[in-house]
């Protein structure tokens, strides 16, 4: 969509993503991200993004998870490492909070 596909030529981006399901992830968060590690390495705090457009709130918009607890892990890693360890942290965290809740219900007892 324009803007964002004549902006993809003048980057060197392809013109449509390999996986259309996954273009929010490349041609928004990633934005959003690095606009956020800039904004940490200058020290200021995020609250205008002046690169969309003529500007728009950034911390109050809520879709960057600039405040999320594991974005912790944009912070430490560079921005192309931190995205695979964001999502494995993610998903063996549900996994061992689900375990620990069912043996808190002990479900197994109940099983048929």
């Amino acid at each position: 969509m324009e803007p964002w596909r004549s902006a993809a030529a003048e980057q060197g981006w392809p013109a449509t993503p390999h996986n259309g399901l996954l273009s929010d992830l490349v041609l928004e968060n990633y934005v959003w991200r690095g606009f956020l590690l800039q904004s940490a390495e200058i020290g200021q705090l995020p609250l205008w993004n002046p690169s969309l457009f003529a500007g728009q709130p950034f911390l109050a918009a809520g879709q960057h998870s600039a405040l999320y607890p594991f974005s912790v892990v944009f912070y430490v890693l560079p921005l192309w490492q931190a995205y695979g360890w964001f999502i494995v942290l993610q998903l063996f965290l549900a996994g061992a909070f689900m375990y620990a809740f069912a043996r808190v219900l002990d479900l197994r007892a109940r099983l048929p």
